[in-house]
């Protein structure tokens, strides 16, 4: 985004024609003013000759738009003129038919209400700044509506709005609640680069289009329950500072979360119906498991969750890195000291081989113990290179014992140890650690080529 020296100077509202047009019976001075009502089949009535009969025949059902929508008369023509010298459009044509609908880099007032207006065309609000409520609510925009670098310092509501055309909020600001529940997406819906301060809210928003979230901002509760992207999803390098809840969504083609990033709790997916082609981020982009029981609680759960429907798909990796996830919360939840034998095993599994995943950590842990296990057999042995051999080779027997070694081409090298009083403790500590850290060797090695 631009710095704010760079950006224009942003217009007054009362100097802006397309918001007198907005506001010929008055504007509105408070929530849900009745006055809203009247402005309303004024600017539908100007709205109509810029529709064609199919956009006509698909809006005059709805929600009771058949009566605003009907052409103006010629007293309310009048009334319009009137209302445009009385408010300095003296002599000012009202816009042509076919011109867009234009509010770029205007400063709109406190209650800004186009509460199921008809914006037939090219809807532009770039670089505007809405001072307040900001009220789009059942809005329909048949053209190409532009939103971008936006700012709305107030409740942004575009609950049941329609975006027939295509939907451009790149960069745009929501410094409080931004509604956009039942909301429509016809073509291409651009919330890239978008900053979500409050809760943001898509409940049942349907994206027939491409939906585009890429590198957005969610400080707030962002609420898609129930959504419907039957276009592609992309929300790569997305921030969720606050919750993420896409519980019952519907992703029907790719769905792209890479280098996204889930600050506060991992997103919760619970009955989501998904597609093959989901994406996601590394482990890393996941948060540390919380000490609030209740917290980690919920946290195992979104994990399963993502988990299970991983497995359901087939995608090995996937899941095993939501095992993974899942795995930290649990341990989290085993307080106490009864506990602490399990939580002591989740965390050694942890980390010696990253649960079965990580081949050069158990490769690390594999070699590392053996070298460990060759210095300690040197303090006995003869310091020089045959003693130095002998101390490696006997590391490595003693760390597989099942091979036998010690009664074969060592065993006049086991003879010699034997005379060391600390040696059966080297050799037993090494066999134990030794079998258990080779089996997370070959177990990371069997996960990482796992076929299914």
């Amino acid at each position: 985004m631009e710095d704010d020296a760079e950006k224009p100077e942003l217009k007054p509202a009362s100097e802006n024609i397309w918001y007198v047009l907005a506001t010929i019976a008055g504007e509105p001075t408070k929530f849900n003013d009745p006055i809203t009502e009247e402005n309303r089949r004024y600017w539908n009535g100007l709205m109509r000759p810029r529709l064609s009969d199919g956009e006509y025949a698909a809006l005059k059902d709805k929600d009771g738009l058949a009566a605003s929508l009907q052409e103006l008369s010629p007293t309310e023509h009048k009334r319009i003129r009137a209302a445009l010298d009385a408010r300095g459009f003296k002599n000012i044509k009202i816009p042509e038919n076919n011109g867009a609908i234009d509010f770029n880099s205007v400063e709109l007032p406190k209650y800004t209400t186009f509460n199921n207006l008809v914006f037939a065309g090219i809807a532009d609000f770039r670089e505007a700044t809405f001072t307040g409520y900001a009220d789009f609510s059942k809005a329909t925009f048949t053209g190409d509506a532009y939103f971008r670098e936006a700012t709305f310092t107030g409740s942004a509501d575009f609950r049941e709005a329609t975006f027939t055309g295509n939907a451009d909020f790149r960069e745009a600001i929501f410094t409080e609640y931004a509604d956009f529940s039942k909301a429509t997406f016809t073509g291409y819906a651009d919330f890239s680069k978008a900053i979500f301060t409050g809760y943001a809210y898509f409940r049942e928003a349907t994206f027939t289009g491409y939906a585009d979230f890429s590198e957005a901002t969610f400080t707030g509760y962002a609420y898609f329950r129930e959504a419907t992207f039957t276009g592609s999803a992309d929300f790569r390098e997305a921030t969720f500072t606050g919750s993420a809840d896409f519980k019952t969504v519907v992703f029907t083609t790719t769905t792209d979360f890479k280098d996204a990033t889930f600050l506060f709790a991992p997103p919760e997916f619970f009955d989501a119906k998904v597609s093959e082609d989901i994406i996601w981020p590394d482990v890393a982009f996941f948060p540390k498991p919380p000490h609030d029981k209740s917290k980690a609680e919920n946290h195992k759960r979104a994990y399963e969750r993502l988990s299970l429907m991983m497995s359901k798909l087939e995608k090995t990796h996937d899941k095993h890195m939501f095992f993974r996830l899942e795995m930290r919360a649990r341990r989290a939840l085993e307080t106490g000291w009864r506990k602490f034998p399990a939580k002591a095993m989740n965390w050694f599994y942890d980390i010696s081989c990253d649960y079965g995943y990580g081949f050069g950590r158990a490769l690390g842990f594999w070699l590392g113990h053996m070298l460990l296990g060759a210095a300690v057999l040197v303090i006995p042995a003869p310091h020089n290179w045959a003693g130095v051999g002998n101390a490696f080779a006997t590391s490595f027997a003693n760390a597989h014992s099942f091979l036998g070694l010690n009664r074969g081409p060592l065993k006049t090298v086991y003879a010699q140890y034997a005379k060391w009083d600390w040696f059966n403790v080297v050799w037993t500590v090494q066999g134990l650690l030794g079998i258990m850290f080779l089996f997370f060797l070959l177990l990371t090695i069997r996960n990482r080529f796992k076929m299914g």
